[in-house]
């Protein structure tokens, strides 16, 4: 687990809004009207892709809703034991 948590640290977050901020496309793709972050979503994919993610998506209420709304499986939480 110490590995993930370290890939998501606030460097992570600090380099995709330096990113975003840099580019003209990316910024007016934030802003448009219909534009929603869903980061359970994102969450979601990633548990698939076997990708880290937070300690917060694997245990409790946040991985029940991703098992009930976006159709994960227990066996996709295994990678992350």
């Amino acid at each position: 687990m110490k590995k993930i948590k370290n890939l998501a640290d606030s460097s992570v977050w600090d380099s995709t809004v330096s990113r975003v901020s840099q580019s003209k496309v990316l910024r007016e793709e934030m802003l448009r009207k219909d534009f929603i972050l869903d980061d359970a979503k994102i969450a979601a994919n990633r548990i698939r892709l076997g990708e880290p993610v937070g300690d917060y998506w694997l245990e409790g209420k946040a991985k029940e809703q991703l098992i009930k709304d976006y159709g994960l499986k227990a066996e996709d939480f295994q990678k992350y034991i």
